[in-house]
């Protein structure tokens, strides 16, 4: 009977270290699976970022292409714009020397005017003096004309009186 109540106590024992040992498998199982789930929605997550980046990637790629397209473009204009302002610079060069010949030419012009212009002046000034010394002179010779026509007339009238 004690060895039989050893075996009945032994069994009690393993069968509560049994059940032991079962939860801790079920616990080890769930344990396993809540992080074999987690594990796959983060592989998962991952495709999902890897299927967006590779998308962004290719939309990318293609968009470089559009991009070098547009730098080739950007470059033949700016050649095109360079050379057009610098044959437009050659002509505003161009028309700064003609604006400046004909400014000094004009320049030279109005003071070749200006001394003309006095010296006509100065030449009608002169002729002013003489046509006013004719003018007293004619104006002279009026008034005698005048007074020897007064006294032919005086004289006339004596005679016919």
């Amino acid at each position: 009977k004690r060895a039989h109540a050893g075996l009945a106590s032994e069994k009690t024992t393993l069968e509560q270290s049994h059940g032991s040992l079962r939860e801790r498998v079920d616990r080890l199982e769930a344990a396993l699976t809540e992080h074999s789930d987690k594990h796959t929605r983060g592989v998962e997550e991952a495709k999902s970022k890897i299927e967006l980046v590779t998308s962004r990637l290719n939309t990318a790629e293609k968009q470089a292409v559009a991009v070098s397209d547009l730098q080739k473009e950007h470059d033949e204009h700016k050649i095109k714009t360079d050379t057009h302002h610098v044959s437009v610079r050659e002509r505003v060069d161009y028309l700064e020397r003609m604006m400046g010949d004909s400014v000094d030419r004009h320049a030279k012009e109005i003071e070749a005017l200006k001394v003309s212009h006095s010296k006509v002046v100065t030449d009608a000034k002169a002729q002013h003096g003489k046509v006013a010394e004719l003018v007293v002179l004619a104006k002279e010779a009026t008034e005698v004309h005048h007074a020897s026509v007064q006294e032919r007339l005086a004289y006339l009238e004596n005679l016919l009186k």
